[in-house]
């Protein structure tokens, strides 16, 4: 006889914790890890990186008329405006070096610079299906965002050489590039880390890159030397890492003492980002496919 509902059915202890039993154990709550990167994924994702970094290179390209000719139109449209900028509308102590030489030297780091701040907020929503849909190794975005940029620093830096040794001014200090371009490329590769992370997340990134962008030509020694800045606000310019790194180059390719202050800032701040960025960013990647 099936009881009503207002009958009470008697439950046996025994049978009571039975059933409570086979509910905790059909119960499961899934948590997403603090953090599942490790460092030798850097070196293990390489492959992945290189492979994205070469697709990115070809969609910029592919749809344009001049193609790869950008590679020198871009850098040399911008070496114009800074000459102009700089050197006809206001006097830059340059030494005995050239100045489109000295600008030149600036607009190899800058040129870089410039890219992976206007890329790196972009990374995940450029790469969206695949942040959702497959295993990709994150960091493999960072380092292909880092070397779909690597192309305008090769054609600006190559002219950069080229320029400083026709003008006289290259010397056995330009033994030390490899090591820099080393340093710039860490610089902003814990740049990108952050900025990713921090893109993927929060979209207003994406609308202060162009700002950073705009404001950053004026505000870093690209063309003009942190020595013709008066009083005290060089100091405040050479908190600006870049500011650092393009003293260091100029050094190494053209013989101009750099500004210590400034290098040391940089060296520190390279330290500081890379740890940073990798921080965030491993706390932040076991989310992506949520924020994007």
């Amino acid at each position: 006889m099936t009881p009503s509902p207002s009958q009470a059915v008697a439950v046996s202890p025994q049978d009571a914790s039975a059933q409570a039993s086979l509910v905790d154990e059909t119960m499961r709550v899934t948590l997403p890890v603090r953090r599942r990167i490790r460092l030798r994924d850097i070196w293990t994702s390489l492959p992945v990186g290189w492979m994205l970094g070469r697709r990115d290179v070809k969609i910029k390209y592919k749809q344009s008329a001049l193609g790869p000719l950008w590679l020198v139109l871009q850098p040399l449209g911008m070496l114009l405006a800074i000459t102009l900028a700089f050197s006809k509308v206001t006097s830059v102590p340059t030494g005995n070096v050239p100045y489109v030489v000295f600008a030149l030297v600036g607009l190899a780091v800058w040129t870089y610079v410039q890219m992976t701040i206007t890329v790196s907020p972009q990374v995940l929503q450029s790469n969206q299906q695949v942040v959702r849909r497959s295993p990709c190794p994150r960091l493999a975005f960072v380092t292909g965002t880092l070397i779909s940029v690597l192309p305008p620093l090769a054609v600006v830096l190559v002219a950069s050489v080229a320029a400083a040794a026709i003008s006289g001014h290259l010397g056995i200090e330009a033994l030390a590039m490899p090591v820099l371009i080393v340093w710039l490329v860490v610089l902003m590769w814990g740049f990108t880390l952050l900025v990713t992370a921090i893109g993927g997340r929060f979209r207003d990134a994406v609308a202060l890159a162009p700002v950073v962008v705009q404001a950053g030509i004026f505000l870093t020694p690209v063309g003009y030397p942190l020595s013709a800045v008066p009083g005290s606000f060089a100091k405040v310019l050479a908190l600006n890492p870049v500011s650092g790194v393009i003293e260091a180059w100029r050094w190494s390719l053209l013989g101009i003492a750099p500004d210590g202050f400034a290098v040391v800032v940089a060296l520190v701040a390279t330290l500081v980002v890379t740890v940073l960025g990798w921080y965030v960013f491993g706390r932040m990647e076991t989310r992506f496919s949520d924020y994007v």
